[in-house]
């Protein structure tokens, strides 16, 4: 997941650039500024399951990843190094009957000679099962560490049994509330939606935390 530095208020500091990386960089400022960084662990992937039986097969999404925010003063001409972590590796079922664990998401981190080390954990990957298995747990939010402004966990995914369920990943928050997957009963469900934690205006009617 990306880094985000910048922002902008009113009055002459406002329209400051935005810039987001999505890729590994050591990153060396032309001046001194004053910077809003956000870092966000990757994702874990969604468990796969098949068995050789329909309606007897159940998959849970991946937890999300963790945040830090800090407010921070990156000097010119120092270098920053940004490591970013991949989501989770998809699975895939190859046979029957056959389950196959969510993989985790990677770590993201911002550090350098001049600031404290921001990390923010990748979520846990989902789990899968078939007839007569137990529930397939939901993946869990990454944590993170290092921020001054705040430090969230991710969101983690819902449950599912073999009763032909899924369940969808969490979201990532950036506030203190943590975000859950929404599941309805059976039927295909969303991902934990961008710091949502209530089905209030939904259509789906069970928070599964």
């Amino acid at each position: 997941m990306p880094y985000v530095f910048g922002g902008g208020g009113g009055g002459a500091g406002a329209n400051l650039p935005i810039l987001a990386f999505k890729d590994s960089v050591t990153y060396t400022p032309a001046w001194t500024s004053e910077v809003i960084a956000y870092v966000i662990g990757g994702g874990g992937s969604g468990g796969a399951a098949r068995d050789s039986s329909d309606w007897t097969a159940g998959a849970s999404g991946g937890g999300a990843g963790g945040t830090a925010i800090s407010r921070l003063t990156l000097t010119g001409g120092v270098s920053y190094t940004i490591v970013i972590g991949a989501g989770g590796a998809r699975k895939v079922t190859t046979g029957t009957p056959q389950t196959h664990a969510g993989a985790a998401g990677g770590t993201t981190t911002l550090s350098g000679s001049d600031i404290t080390t921001m990390t923010a954990n990748g979520g846990t990957g989902g789990a899968a099962v078939v007839a007569g298995g137990a529930s397939a747990a939901g993946g869990t939010g990454g944590s993170a560490s290092g921020g001054s402004i705040g430090n969230f966990t991710g969101g983690a995914a819902g449950a599912a049994s073999s009763a032909y369920q899924v369940s969808g990943g969490g979201g990532v928050s950036l506030w203190a509330t943590t975000p859950s997957s929404i599941q309805d009963n059976g039927v295909l469900a969303p991902g934990g939606s961008f710091a949502y934690n209530s089905p209030e205006n939904s259509n789906y009617g069970t928070v599964v935390a």
